[in-house]
C-alpha cells in the first residue's frame, strides 16, 4: 500500500514538472508589428455602412412625369361648372408644353359650354357636315390654360375663342428652331368658305398670350407658318387674291416677322404683275441670242453651277430647261419670235420640295420659220421676297 502511494506521488510530480514529455514547449514569439500580415483590402463597405446606405431615403423624390391621361384626369376636375372639355372621337385634345422652364409642362385645353348642349351634339362638333344642317346653332369655344406645379395642375386662364360651328384642329409650333419659347398655339374652325384660325403666342405660364390675331383661309386667302428665310425663326406668310385693274386677279404676298412682341409686316410682293414682267424679260433675252445671259436669267444660279460642273454647256441647259429636247432639238436655235401666254391670275397651283410651280406652254419660231410648241416647268422661290422670285427648272431625267 505504501509502495502504490509512493509511485502515484512520483508520477504526479513528473507531470507537474514536465519531465514526462521532456521540456514544456514554449509559445512562439509574437511577430513584430512591421511584419504582421495585413487584413485583405476590399472596395465593399463594411456591412453596417452598406445597410445604412440602403435604407437612407432620397433627399427629394421626383414627381411622376405628366402624360396625356394624367393631364386629362386632373384638368377635367378643374373645369368651371359652366364648361366641359371638348371631346373629338372620344379623345380630349390637349397640348402639353413647358411655359416656365421648370420641366413640368403646362396644359392647353379646349372648352365648350356644359349647359344646353347634349352629348350627341358635342360628338358632332368636329363633323364638317354640321355646317350644312338646318337649325344649327354656333357653340362658344374657349381655350383654357392650366399651370403645373410639380405635377399638380391649377387653372390660370380661360380665353374666349368666339362662337363656332365645327372644330378642325388644335396645333403647336415653337417660334424658334432652337428654343422651346415662345410657343405658337393655333385653333382652327371650319367654315362654309374655308377656315377661321385663332393664333396665340405664349412665352410664360401667366395665362395671357404675348400676341393674338385672327386669320382666315378661303379660296382667295391663305396663311402659312414657316421659316421663309432660313434664319431659324418662324414667319407668318399671308397670301391674298384680289381684283386689280389692268391685271386681272392679282395675288399679294405679305411677310410678317416676329419682333419680340408680335408678327409685324416686313415685306410685300405680288405674283401676277411680276411674273408677266419676268416672262417679258425672258423673251427679250432669248431673241437677242446671248445664251449665257439667258441661262443666268432663266435658271437659278445654284442649279446652273451644278449643271456646269457636270459639263453641260449653255445650249444644253436651255434645251433641257425650256422643254426642247422632247422636240428633237440638239442645238438651241436662233429665234425670231417667242410667245409666252399672258398670266391673268396666280398659276402656281402645285408644290414640291423646291417650291410652288406650274407647267407653262409657249411657242417659239426660229429664223427659218420653224415653229415649236413646248412645255416648261416654272417655279416661284420658297422665299418669293428674294431678288430672284421666279426660275425655270431643267428636266434632269
Amino acid at each position: 500500500m505504501g509502495r502504490y502511494f509512493i509511485v502515484s506521488l512520483l508520477l504526479l510530480t513528473l507531470l507537474i514538472s514536465g519531465c514526462l514529455d521532456g521540456k514544456t514547449p514554449e509559445p512562439p514569439p509574437a511577430q513584430p508589428p512591421e511584419t504582421r500580415e495585413e487584413a485583405p483590402q476590399t472596395s465593399l463597405p463594411a456591412p453596417a455602412e452598406t445597410e445604412a446606405k440602403e435604407v437612407k431615403p432620397a433627399e427629394e423624390p421626383s414627381p411622376p412625369e405628366i402624360g396625356y391621361y394624367e393631364a386629362v384626369r386632373q384638368i377635367s376636375r378643374l373645369y368651371p361648372d359652366d364648361l366641359q372639355p371638348l371631346a373629338v372621337r372620344g379623345r380630349i385634345p390637349i397640348i402639353l408644353h413647358d411655359l416656365d422652364k421648370d420641366q413640368h409642362p403646362e396644359c392647353f385645353s379646349l372648352g365648350i359650354s356644359s349647359q344646353g348642349i347634349d352629348a350627341e351634339e358635342v360628338s358632332r362638333l368636329s363633323d364638317s357636315s354640321r355646317l350644312f344642317q338646318e337649325d344649327n346653332t354656333p357653340v362658344a369655344f374657349t381655350l383654357l390654360l392650366f399651370a403645373n406645379h410639380q405635377g399638380n395642375f391649377r387653372r390660370v386662364k380661360v380665353l374666349d375663342l368666339g362662337e363656332r360651328y365645327v372644330f378642325a384642329h388644335l396645333r403647336r409650333n415653337t417660334l424658334y428652331s432652337n428654343r422651346s419659347l415662345p410657343v405658337i398655339i393655333t385653333v382652327s374652325f371650319q367654315t362654309v368658305e374655308g377656315r377661321d384660325v385663332e393664333l396665340l403666342v405664349f412665352d410664360n405660364a401667366g395665362g395671357l398670350p404675348r400676341a393674338r390675331r385672327s386669320l382666315t383661309e378661303t379660296l382667295s386667302t391663305q396663311y402659312r407658318l414657316e421659316d421663309i428665310d432660313g434664319n431659324g425663326m418662324i414667319d407668318l406668310f399671308l397670301k391674298e387674291k384680289a381684283m386689280e385693274e389692268g391685271t386681272g386677279f392679282e395675288t399679294f404676298l405679305a411677310w410678317h416677322r416676329w419682333n419680340g412682341r408680335d408678327f409685324v409686316e416686313y415685306q410685300t410682293q405680288n405674283i401676277v404683275r411680276n411674273l408677266n414682267t419676268f416672262l417679258a424679260s425672258a423673251t427679250e433675252l432669248l431673241l437677242i441670242g446671248e445664251l449665257n445671259d439667258s441661262v443666268s436669267f432663266l435658271v437659278d444660279p445654284s442649279t446652273v453651277g451644278d449643271l456646269r460642273r457636270k459639263g453641260w454647256g449653255d445650249g444644253k441647259i436651255l434645251i433641257r430647261t425650256l422643254g426642247l429636247e422632247e422636240l428633237g432639238l440638239q442645238e438651241f436655235p436662233a429665234l425670231r419670235e417667242v410667245v409666252f401666254p399672258p398670266v391673268l391670275e396666280d398659276p402656281f397651283t402645285s408644290e414640291d420640295e423646291d417650291g410652288s410651280y406650274f407647267i407653262i406652254t409657249y411657242r417659239m419660231i426660229d429664223v427659218n420659220g420653224t415653229s415649236y410648241i413646248a412645255k416648261a416647268r416654272l417655279y416661284m422661290s420658297t422665299n418669293p421676297f428674294k431678288d430672284r422670285q421666279f426660275a425655270f427648272a431643267p428636266a434632269l431625267d
